[in-house]
């Protein structure tokens, strides 16, 4: 995959105010979407494109606006922000305002990380959505976001197998366990685990990282074409810049990538145990702390993540209206969030004992089965929100 190409792909989408977006390589992709200082009046390279940050260029494209506007913006993000320029959050989740030419606009981090088009911009109603074209490979495997998706989707699938096996007896609390790679705990619950954690999960995490620095990769690549492609062409970043660091979507990631750190550890010391025994002291740091650990970790970049979903700090906890149930971003951060704090709850219950065989199962049942199932259909959402970039 040509990754910088591709991450280009995934955000050929028009953001100016009031379009339903440009195909990847039209003409209209070169200057409209995701802000163009240079395209705007403002040279290619000068202080104020290098300053601002890319919420600024995609919402005035290198114009200044005057005080008033700015005195009109309402920012939501960490610590908990307020209207006026000079009260931006220190991590910036969304931006409401209205723009240079009066018209109202809603930017919002997640929607610029997965490149689809931000709230104001989606049509009203809504396009139908299309199920099964979000499906197809052939025209989304260029977009990285996709790619996080399907692998999120496989990944939790594997959970899914691992979740229900560990609720069977047979499997979960055999009378006489037989240690072996090829037993039935480490065929249903080990090694799907391990799969899952190492070959999926972590992969989208380091892709995922890719897309939070490189959120103003197409405002880049535009800027030099307008300033006649002097120098290199503008490609991927594997460094955070300090608008990175300043964004949520980074926070996002980072946390969640070691988060995955633990997941890692933890599912393969966990095949190990089924396949040779391991000292209770090793068990615990390993396993236990892996998991209680990867558990923390994806709830606390859950929390962020509704922040970067919805632009506020409560509206991905829980349906408050009709239109959270309608918008696919809100749905991928709602299910990532149930999901998360199953997997925190069946890694803390490691470190009790004396549970009873049935108490294990409604544990294993909420938290690893659970658990699995609500990140699947996060991911499934995911695929959705790839397959229609328009749509909430």
């Amino acid at each position: 995959m040509k990754a910088g190409s591709d991450l280009e792909e995934g955000c050929g989408i028009s953001v100016s105010a009031g379009s339903s977006g440009a195909p990847a390589g039209s003409g209209a992709e070169e200057t409209a979407g995701h802000g163009d200082a240079a395209a705007a009046g403002t040279p290619a390279g000068s202080a104020a494109a290098v300053s601002a940050h890319y919420w600024e260029e995609d919402v005035f494209r290198g114009e200044e606006p005057g005080k008033a506007v700015r005195a009109e913006l309402s920012f939501a993000g960490l610590p908990m922000g307020g209207g006026g320029h000079e009260q931006q959050p220190l991590l910036l989740a969304g931006v409401r305002g209205m723009d240079i030419k009066g018209q109202p606009f809603h930017w919002v981090a997640r929607r610029q990380r997965k490149c689809v088009s931000h709230y104001h911009e989606c049509t009203t109603p809504p396009p139908p959505i299309d199920w099964l074209g979000s499906l197809d490979g052939r025209r989304h495997w260029r977009k990285p976001g996709w790619l996080v998706a399907v692998l999120f989707t496989v990944g939790s699938t594997l959970f899914v197998i691992s979740g229900v096996a560990a609720l069977v007896t047979a499997v979960g609390n055999p009378t006489n366990p037989i240690p072996g790679a090829a037993s039935a705990p480490a065929g249903l619950i080990g090694w799907p685990n391990a799969i899952a954690a190492n070959f999926f999960f972590f992969p989208a995490g380091l892709i995922q990282l890719v897309e939070a620095v490189n959120m103003d990769l197409p405002k880049r690549r535009r800027a030099w074409d307008a300033g006649g492609r002097r120098g290199r062409r503008p490609g991927l970043r594997l460094l955070p810049t300090a608008h990175d660091l300043r964004t949520i979507s980074f926070w996002v990631v980072a946390v969640q990538l070691a988060g995955m750190l633990g997941f890692n550890m933890a599912t393969v010391a966990d095949l190990v145990s089924y396949i040779t025994p391991m000292k209770e002291s090793a068990s615990k740091w390993l396993i236990n702390f892996g998991f209680t650990f990867g558990g923390a970790g994806f709830t606390v970049s859950s929390l962020l993540g509704c922040w970067e979903a919805t632009g506020s700090w409560w509206r991905g906890l829980a349906p408050t209206r009709c239109s959270d149930l309608r918008s696919i971003s809100w749905h991928v951060a709602f299910w990532n969030l149930q999901g998360s704090i199953g997997f925190l709850i069946s890694g803390a219950a490691t470190y009790a004992y004396g549970f009873s065989w049935t108490q294990q199962q409604w544990i294993s049942g909420y938290g690893d089965l659970g658990g699995a199932v609500w990140f699947l259909l996060g991911a499934l959402a995911a695929v959705l929100e790839q397959g229609n970039p328009n749509h909430p």
